[in-house]
């Protein structure tokens, strides 16, 4: 038997399954269908990239290398808008196009480079400039999700 919740949390739709069983009690399992539109807040990424062009402006090219150590070529480099959990808007410059990759990847070491400052704390990863929070990511199946969304002009 099961019990399935739709739910929408940090503007990410998620599908929540409960199994139960009488060996085990109930299992959690938790789907979110708009995996392609998280932006993952990635500390071991050197660049902000994507998979999609959306808004980008694509001036330049490159190569980056992936988890798995394979090359894949930058088809574009540019800008994108993020909505965040403040509602207010950030531009997210420096942006690599790879059209290979299957997710939105934030880079917390380019933020670094900048000056912010970030923390991890309570599944919860926050941004900081000069003590003001600008962006936040909760830890979903391992991963920080941005708490905001991608604004398409």
């Amino acid at each position: 038997m099961y019990l399935i919740i739709k739910t929408s949390l940090f503007l990410i739709e998620i599908l929540f399954i409960f199994y139960f069983t009488k060996k085990w009690g109930v299992t959690l399992v938790v789907s979110n269908s708009k995996i392609e539109k998280d932006w993952v807040m990635d500390s071991g990424c050197t660049f902000h990239v994507c998979p999609r062009r959306e808004s980008l402006i694509l001036n330049e090219g490159g190569v980056v290398m992936l988890g798995n150590n394979k090359p894949y070529k930058v088809q574009g480099m540019g800008s994108i808008c993020l909505k965040m959990f403040n509602d207010k808007e950030t531009l997210l410059t420096g942006l690599r196009y790879v059209p290979e990759l299957k997710r939105n990847l934030i880079s917390i070491s380019m933020f670094d480079a900048l000056g912010y400052t970030t923390r991890i704390e309570h599944v919860m990863m926050k941004i900081f400039k000069n003590s003001v929070m600008i962006a936040k990511g909760i830890k979903m199946n391992g991963l920080y999700i941005l708490d905001g969304s991608t604004v398409i002009t």
